[in-house]
């Protein structure tokens, strides 16, 4: 749970419970979970385009089955990207 943001001042991020006994703000860095939700949000989203593109090629595949490999192939990948989605969505 990331902290509200109570003043911006310099471009120093002051957070609640940082007040110091003479009323200033002691400074603090930017949680590490707000980079690591944004790196977690852009992977999710790479991934949910490259699932939709396989599952396009392996309906182009089944309908058209030049190599037999393909589709066995293709189920995988999709099954190895679903895997990876599904733990990150629960992290």
């Amino acid at each position: 749970m990331r902290p509200a943001l109570v003043g911006l001042y310099h471009g120093l991020t002051c957070w609640p419970g940082l007040l110091t006994g003479s009323g200033g703000f002691e400074t603090a860095p930017h949680p590490p979970t707000f980079e690591v939700n944004q790196k977690i949000k852009k992977k999710i989203a790479a991934l949910t385009k490259k699932l939709a593109t396989l599952r396009q090629a392996l309906a182009g595949v089944k309908r058209q089955q030049d190599d037999e490999d393909e589709v066995p192939r293709l189920s995988e990948e999709i099954r190895a990207i679903e895997e990876e989605l599904e733990k990150l969505k629960a992290s």
